[in-house]
Order: structure tokens, then sequence, then C-alpha cells
């Protein structure tokens, strides 16, 4: 009887040890749920259907395809752009809660800076440059509502006599469209799963039916470009507008796709090509000088692909994946604009 007592006794030891772990764990989880730090990043998503419906929350949003390289997938893993988390009252006021360190801040699109120079990266301090300008930058990617992913889209005027930035960083594997003006920049951010290769979780269900990945690639793409998007009366993609962003020669419109080397899973990379092309179809519909079937159209469009990379040490403190506009109306005397993609000037233009 002592002999068989004394193994019970270590196992119910072991247990109720495992179960407070077990539990020490599911807490640390729900209190570090609410950290998106915008350098890095720890945020932990309550992730939804477009039903709203709860899911086990998850640490990153995942590039769709993952798998063995040698079955022609893109070794990749967990990665996700930082979000802000706004509501209807704090999207309309284009205030945004992002954090950087572990110091929050708030910023808004009209970030004002006190320099009437337009700062810019010294050779070779690309990353330390992205790595600090991001933060203070309007953010590209938010939820709607807090805890559901959403592609996004928004348009910032140029206007006022206020220094303007927009960006985001931890790019791997979505795509952006930046379309710059001299009257704005219209930027969007399209989930790779939630649009190229969706998940389960986005698709509506029609009389028990799954939408098909073309469905689900117009609904959350192409006509939001036309008719915008909303979600419980926010906005979550602004549309193309060619009365703000201009659709004349003297607003000097310019287009860049920012887009990943390929797909996850390589048996999509022709799929994927369509889908570019057809955003770059529905952009010059909406705005006709930049429309790609015209030698003009073409010409003032730029493919930016980027390299994705799933080292989360790599995207939290380096430039890749990250992309960066800013706008300052007194530079120098002038009013500029310059794209950065990771560690490259994409473009700039200065005007009167």
């Amino acid at each position: 009887m002592k002999t068989s007592l004394v193994p019970l006794t270590t196992r119910g030891s072991l247990v109720l040890l495992v179960a407070l772990i077990v539990l020490s764990a599911s807490t640390l989880l729900s209190l570090s749920g609410r950290a998106n730090f915008a350098g890095g990043q720890t945020h932990l998503s309550l992730k939804r259907s477009p039903k709203f419906l709860s899911l086990p929350p998850l640490p990153f949003k995942k590039r769709d395809g993952c798998g063995n390289p040698s079955q022609g997938q893109k070794a990749c893993g967990a990665c996700r752009p930082p979000v802000a988390f706004t509501t209807a009252d704090s999207f309309s006021a284009r205030a945004y809660h992002v954090q950087a360190g572990h110091e929050a801040i708030n910023v808004s699109s009209a970030f004002l800076v006190a320099e009437r120079t337009i700062t810019e990266p010294t050779p070779g301090k690309e990353d330390e440059f992205m790595f600090n300008e991001i933060p203070k930058a309007t953010q590209m990617v938010w939820e709607v509502p807090e805890g559901t992913d959403v592609n996004t889209a928004l348009f910032t005027p140029f206007d006022g006599n206020e220094a303007i930035s927009v960006g985001t960083s931890h790019l791997c594997g979505c795509t952006s469209l930046v379309i710059i003006s001299q009257r704005g920049v219209y930027t969007t951010h399209y989930w790779e799963n939630i649009s190229f290769d969706p998940d389960d979780d986005f698709r509506l269900t029609v009389k028990g039916v799954k939408e098909t990945n073309e469905q689900v690639f117009v609904r959350t793409v192409l006509t939001p470009l036309q008719n915008g998007a909303s979600r419980r009366t926010v906005v979550s993609q602004e549309k193309l507008d060619p009365r703000k962003i201009g659709n004349a020669e003297g607003d000097n419109i310019r287009a860049f796709l920012v887009r990943p080397d390929g797909p996850a899973n390589d048996q999509y990379v022709e799929d994927y090509r369509q889908k570019w092309s057809r955003i770059k179809s529905t952009v010059g519909g909406i705005v006709s000088l930049l429309d790609p079937n015209t030698e003009a159209g073409r010409a003032r469009w730029q493919e930016v692909i980027y390299e994705p990379t799933d080292n989360q040490r790599v995207l939290a403190n380096q430039a890749n994946g990250r992309i960066l506009i800013k706008y300052d109306p007194d530079h120098e005397g002038k009013k500029k604009v310059i794209l950065w993609v990771e560690r490259n000037k994409i473009y700039e233009h200065e005007w009167n």
C-alpha cells in the first residue's frame, strides 16, 4: 500500500504543477495581448472572421501557404504590420494610437515637425532612419473593430502648413498601393491571406456556400477601390477619388505597387501576377492618367518588389518590410514629397 501511494502522490503533484504552468501562461498571454509596438511587434490580436466570430488568439498574422521549401513553397513564418486600434470618432479625427518601444504616443496624419527640411537618412543609416520614422507616421494599417483585421485604404491631403508622414512596417507578403500627386497621397494595405490566398475565416458564406478566391479578391480589393468599404459605420477603405488625388497633367500623379517577389506558395505565381495587374487596371479605370493600357499611363507606374522575411528580429529592427511617405509644404521654400521602401528612396518630387 505504501509503495503505491508514493507514485500516486507524485502524479498528483505533477498534474497540479502542469495546471499552474498552463494557467500562468494564459494569464501572461492575455496581459501581453494589448501590446502593439511599432518597433518590436508583440501584438496578440483576437483574429475574427468577417462575421466577427471569435477565434483562438494568434500571435501574428501568417503568410498563407507556408510550408516545406522543398515542395515549392517559400520558407516563412508569423509576421504582421503594427495595427492602430480605431473607433469611429478617432478615425474621423485621423488620430491613431501607436507605440514606439514601450512608450505610447498619439500622432495625427498631419504630423507636425519643427524642421523645415525633410529629414533623410545619412548613407548607411537607412535601418535606423526607418526604425525611428515609422512610429511618428500615420499608420497605414488598422483594425475595424479592434481585433478584426481588414484591408485598409487612406487618402491624406497635402493641404495646410503641416508636414505629413504616412507609413507601415512588417510587410512580409502583403501588397500595398501608394499613389502620390501634388494634392496628396493615397495608400492601401492588402493582407495576403485576406485577399490573395484567403483563409476560410475571411470568406463570406451565402446560402451555405463560401466565397471563391475570385469573389473575395473583388470584394476586398477591387470594389473598395471604386466604392470604398466600411465596417460597423467605420471606414476601412476610402475609395480612390480622382477629385481628391487629381487627374490632370499638372497634378504630377504617380503610382507605386509595393509587392512581394512572389506568393508564399509557388503554385499561385500566375494568379498573383494577374491580381496585381487587375489592381492597376482598376486604378486606371478610375484615374485615367494611370491607365496601364496606355503608354503614358504605364510610364506613371512603378512596381517596387521586396523580398519577404519571417525573421522577427530583422522586421522589428531593420528597414525590411517598411514603407514611408513624407511631405513638407516648406522644404527649403518649396513643397516636397518623398517615398521610401525599405532602404531605398523610390521617388521624390518638389514643386512651388
